[in-house]
């Protein structure tokens, strides 16, 4: 049995809501709901990144940066979660599934 490292969401279904979609393709979530949550659960920094098409490393791989915008976006709706999350309520609203 693997170990896992800090908290982890089973049930994303119901964080949907929470993701953060990508910019360039508003189809497609950058970071999931469920993602954010862990985020919040192990204290993790939130940074979402996209690689700069004018920048590689020495094997020609675009080098990711930081999407300043995005990033606040995701550190935003943390914040919106940990009130929740202390009170108790986010534990009803998404069942025990966490």
């Amino acid at each position: 049995m693997a170990k896992t490292r800090g908290f982890h969401v089973n049930n994303t279904e119901k964080l949907d809501f929470l993701g953060i979609r990508d910019k360039n393709h508003s189809d497609r979530i950058k970071m999931s709901g469920a993602r954010l949550l862990e985020c919040v659960l192990n204290n993790s920094p939130l940074e979402i990144k996209y690689p700069d098409p004018n920048k590689t490393d020495e094997n020609g791989k675009p080098i990711m940066v930081v999407d300043e915008e995005q990033s606040t976006l995701a550190q935003e709706r943390a914040t919106q979660l940990k009130k929740p999350l202390k009170s108790g309520f986010m534990q009803t609203m998404i069942g025990a599934h966490i």
